[in-house]
């Protein structure tokens, strides 16, 4: 029995105890916070106080009874992890776990496909390199004995074979033994595979350590549809990564750590200040707010383990099961209000750094309003550049093969982004030489839903990219413009006003071609002028890039206050 043998767990003669059926073992105590609460809510021990014979009985005689029955309960279902536990153990071959990834583009990467939906060339379409050969890790079309490949070693591991997993296939891949993917340490016990990493996340504290189950009130949410739901002033919480939308009821208090129960955000831990309506998604609280935040910090720092334990391929889910086995550390008063105190001050600077973002986007917009709201004379785009040209009109894939090429969703704050999920275009030497991006290029976005269409980033980067055919490249004449001054000028309200106004629309999707484009003027300054404005926004860029550094460090903090009192 996993639950007795390991060094977590009481000793061999407190199984002993138990299996030749010793009520006052060690395994008493150490199983009680496991079966009681089962056991007393059985309906074995509902019917049995509503007998007359037990009635009958005397409050010792009942007592006895209960204890012969509460015994023989756990003795059934450890008898039954024993037998399984050694069976297990017993197994010299471990088992290969092959998961697919779960990002859209890995996904595609590992199938060595995506699906096509252009108009006379829709379905699969598998990735291929320059070759013309088939790219995924699966197999290897014209070699059953690649050791690069999965299919190598699902074959060795089926004939008996020892595998070592190559580290370039680590993360769809891994060897484990039986037993350890059996689960002992539920009070059913179904014989269930569980898959998600164990070991990945040793939870070593100086404080005691128990369930999540004891700790908190777990709760699964109530289903409800969008439908059904009556707008009001109490956010829905389903599956995502926020609301979904209102309702107007809650159905659970402020101070609420809900975890996402199934799909792509399957695990994802979030904190309520404020009444909800829980839907798809389980709930936690503590004895008190107090200690529900520190749960929450807890949870969150664990992030990934509890993401691990989603089962589905097709939709995976996080249930309440998952969730009550995760052990946490007890800490004393003090020490919890100083974790939560020290975490909430991570959390006031991530606030602070969020403000000041706002506040520096706000002043970078100023700056250019206040430049269309003078005198300055405008001058047409097309004056201002040395070319303008439409993009690559070709098939893209997620398989890395090719040369990267941006589309309009990397364009981050008037700038090109690479950020690292980049679709690549398969052309020659040739071809890349006509759309290959130079810094203080401009690419407009000219095709999309209405709010996109105008957006406009200055591209900066090393490397060699190109980009797609709904977006424009201007090409700005340095002698004149500054490409960061033309950027913030086309990324303005003013010009993206009078861009959206002049767009051609249809149902969702809007057009701005280049002729129009090229023809709507901007203001223009004096070099030295725009060098200042230039300065002023790079200055309002460096408050934004200190700030984002102070959100994304956050988690890392956290986590360390959390080592240093736990």
């Amino acid at each position: 029995m996993k639950t007795l043998l390991t060094s977590r767990c009481i000793n061999q003669r407190g199984a002993g105890h138990l299996l030749k059926g010793d009520p006052e073992g060690a395994w008493a105590d150490h199983l009680e916070s496991l079966y009681l609460e089962k056991f007393n809510g059985s309906a074995e021990v509902t019917n049995l106080y509503k007998a007359k014979w037990f009635k009958a009985l005397s409050p010792q005689d009942k007592e006895a009874e209960i204890n012969k029955r509460y015994l023989a309960f756990v003795q059934t279902i450890e008898r039954d992890k024993l037998y399984h536990f050694l069976m297990a153990c017993d197994q010299p071959n471990p088992v290969l776990i092959i998961r697919s990834p779960t990002g859209t583009k890995e996904i595609k990467q590992f199938l060595g496909y995506e699906w096509s939906s252009a108009k006379g060339d829709e379905g699969i379409k598998l990735i291929k390199d320059a070759n013309g050969r088939h790219l995924t890790p699966l197999y290897d079309e014209t070699s059953r004995d690649n050791a690069a490949k999965l299919n190598y070693y699902i074959a060795e591991n089926f004939n008996g074979n020892p595998v070592a997993i190559p580290s370039a296939l680590h993360s769809v891949a891994r060897t484990t033994a039986l037993v350890d993917i059996l689960d002992f340490s539920r009070h059913v016990f179904d014989k269930q595979f569980n898959l998600a990493v164990k070991g990945g996340v040793k939870f070593v504290s100086k404080w005691p350590i128990s369930s999540l189950r004891i700790q908190a009130q777990i709760r699964k949410g109530t289903s409800i549809t969008q439908k059904k739901a009556v707008p009001g002033p109490f956010k829905v919480v389903a599956g995502g990564m926020t609301h979904a939308y209102t309702h107007n009821t809650s159905n659970r208090e402020a101070n609420t750590i809900t975890v996402s129960a199934s799909g792509a955000s399957a695990g994802f831990v979030a904190f309520w200040k404020e009444p909800i309506f829980a839907s798809d998604c389980t709930t936690i609280r503590g004895a008190n707010d107090e200690h529900t935040e520190y749960l929450y910090y807890v949870l969150k720092s664990r992030q990934s383990e509890i993401q691990a334990l989603s089962t589905g391929a097709a939709q995976p889910h996080v249930y309440p099961k998952d969730l009550e086995t995760l052990q946490v550390a007890v800490p004393d008063s003090t020490t919890l209000r100083m974790i939560v105190s020290e975490c909430k001050s991570v959390e006031n600077d991530v606030h602070s750094s969020q403000t000041s973002i706002e506040q520096a986007i706000a002043r970078i917009e100023l700056e250019a309003a206040e430049i269309y709201g003078s005198s300055t004379r405008r001058t047409e785009i097309d004056k201002l550049a040395v070319s303008i040209q439409y993009g690559l009109n070709e098939a893209m894939n997620e398989g890395g093969v090719g040369y990267k090429i941006f589309r309009m969703n990397e364009i981050i704050r008037g700038r090109m982004v690479d950020n690292g999920s980049m679709k690549c275009a398969d052309i020659s030497a040739e071809e890349f030489a006509k759309y290959k991006l130079n810094k203080g290029d401009l690419l407009f976005n000219r095709t999309n839903s209405i709010e996109h269409v105008g957006k406009t980033g200055l591209f900066d980067l090393e490397g060699e990219y190109c980009f797609a055919s709904y977006l424009v490249r201007v090409v700005p004449d340095t002698s004149i413009v500054l490409p960061k001054y033309l950027e913030k000028m086309m990324n303005s309200s003013a010009f993206q006003s009078e861009a959206k106004s002049k767009a051609s629309k249809s149902i969702n999707q809007a057009n701005i071609n280049a002729t129009i484009m090229r023809n709507i003027k901007v203001p223009l300054l004096s070099i030295a002028e725009q060098q200042l404005f230039v300065n002023r926004i790079e200055a309002l860029e460096k408050q934004i890039k200190d700030a984002q550094a102070v959100i994304d460090a956050a988690d890392a903090r956290k986590q360390a206050i959390l080592q240093k009192y736990l």
